[in-house]
């Protein structure tokens, strides 16, 4: 028994060291990305754009709460709980395309503005759709509702 908590005591301190978090965010259901996929190629997907990181990680994916752990965030957003989002905008540059979506509370003042990465060139950064220029978001004719699971993501 002495053991079993010895072995348990060291696993949490483990996953509280050595595992770090690095982004906590909404991490959006399957039938959410398709939602996203057929809106962005309804806009218009920039040529040489596409729907994945350069290693290979699919986009639209989420949605950034905050940078590392939740902290604070957690009140409003606890790990493992549906949370709904509406896209209310969608918008592109040379380095990324977006949605702007309306979270049911506030995110990290980190971040740029509330958003999901729907598509980026090959090889480009997810990163850059916080830097869209304002001028370049379109509103949606309707809005679009997506579901995702709070996540604090290793």
């Amino acid at each position: 028994m002495k053991e079993m908590k010895l072995i348990m005591e060291n696993f949490n301190r483990f996953l509280l060291t050595e595992q770090k978090v690095s982004y906590s965010g909404v991490v959006l259901d399957d039938e959410s990305v398709q939602k996203l996929k057929e809106a962005a190629k309804k806009f218009g997907v920039p040529e040489g754009f596409v729907f994945k990181t350069k290693a290979g990680e699919p986009l639209p994916h989420h949605m950034t709460i905050t940078l590392g752990p939740l902290g604070d965030f957690s009140t409003n957003y606890p790990v493992g709980e549906e949370i709904t989002l509406e896209a209310t905008h969608i918008g592109a540059d040379e380095r990324a395309m977006a949605v702007k979506v309306e979270p049911p509370a506030a995110i990290s003042k980190k971040i740029a503005f509330p958003h999901i990465t729907l598509a980026i060139p090959e090889g480009g950064k997810p990163f850059f759709s916080n830097k869209i220029p304002e001028e370049n978001f379109k509103e949606l004719s309707e809005k679009i509702e997506l579901k995702g699971k709070v996540e604090e993501v290793k």
